[in-house]
């Protein structure tokens, strides 16, 4: 599974099985739901019990979890995940779910941006240069277009992942500004 790091309000999705037989547990009691993430290069985060959510499609809460319906998806859970699981700064957080009756379950989740490439902004007009998703870029390009920069040039430059660099011009003009 891969999430963008920064992710806020992760919900995902365990099967339980019983660790006698194997068959998918159902009624388990939600406070006797052991939560614990790692990050990579961390220590593991505090065990937690889960508290149960008031239903399946229920908003989002920290460290809370639900039987997802046990006479058609038997055994399926779903489990609130707190935002400092998923913050940016690590490659992967391993989520764990433990039931003293059933096999424990771990999932891998990828903290990666993958679906968008990020772009290297240089120069004037934004409160900070550095690493930006294409996303964050365009809107600053179009906050730039509108004149909302502080540089009144607000000139950058747009290097993308694989080296190739984009120059943008901001130049106000008598009826608004051009970029070029």
């Amino acid at each position: 599974m891969k999430v963008a790091p920064g992710s806020t309000d992760v919900a995902t999705y365990f099967v339980l099985r019983t660790a006698a037989d194997g068959t998918a547990t159902t009624g388990a009691t939600i406070t006797n739901i052991d939560l614990q993430y790692i990050r990579s290069g961390s220590t593991p985060s505090a065990k937690v019990d889960a508290t149960a959510l008031g239903s399946v499609d229920a908003a989002h809460s920290d460290n809370k979890a639900y039987e997802v319906d046990a006479t058609d998806a038997p055994g399926l859970y779903r489990v609130d995940w707190p935002d400092a699981a998923f913050a940016a700064g690590v490659g992967e957080v391993i989520l764990s779910v433990k039931l003293a009756s059933s096999f424990t379950e771990h999932l891998r989740v990828e903290l990666d941006n993958a679906d968008e490439p990020t772009l290297l902004l240089a120069k004037t007009g934004f409160t900070t240069a550095g690493t930006e998703t294409v996303g964050t870029a365009l809107k600053k390009i179009a906050a730039m277009a509108a004149g909302d920069m502080t540089d009144t040039a607000g000139d950058i430059a747009v290097t993308e992942s694989d080296g190739a660099t984009t120059a943008f011009t901001n130049t106000p003009t008598a009826t608004g500004r051009t970029i070029t």
